[in-house]
């Protein structure tokens, strides 16, 4: 079966421009990764996804072709994107063995972000 660059490209490109934090996740939609992005979430994937200055894919703790989904956690504040990154992190690993993360100021793990993330596919 052929690999579809340009579906791959198409589906990257519907990704937000906004700064924030972005979760890759399997084919079974199971979290494999938490990052952040203070340049733009569709750039920061692109290039993990390319291998272009990317250090969990160049020292291969993620293979991109175990990427299937993308969740999107936008922000206005820069501010608090590392505090978002962490707590999504704290959130997820119970579920998955992430590959990153810290712990989490402790007023985040509710916050309003963790629960309406931006997924695309």
């Amino acid at each position: 079966m052929p690999i579809d660059f340009k579906f791959r490209k198409t589906a990257v490109g519907t990704l937000t421009t906004q700064i924030g934090v972005y979760v890759l996740a399997d084919l079974d939609n199971v979290p494999i990764y938490v990052g952040q992005s203070k340049d733009g979430i569709r750039k920061r994937v692109q290039r993990h996804l390319t291998s272009a200055r990317s250090d969990v894919i160049a020292n291969r703790q993620i293979d991109v072709w175990e990427v299937a989904y993308v969740w999107a956690f936008p922000i206005d504040d820069a501010e608090v994107i590392s505090a978002l990154e962490a707590a999504l992190f704290h959130q997820l690993h119970p579920q998955s063995r992430l590959m990153n993360g810290k712990l989490p100021p402790s007023h985040l793990l509710t916050s309003r972000f963790l629960n309406h993330p931006q997924s695309y596919k």
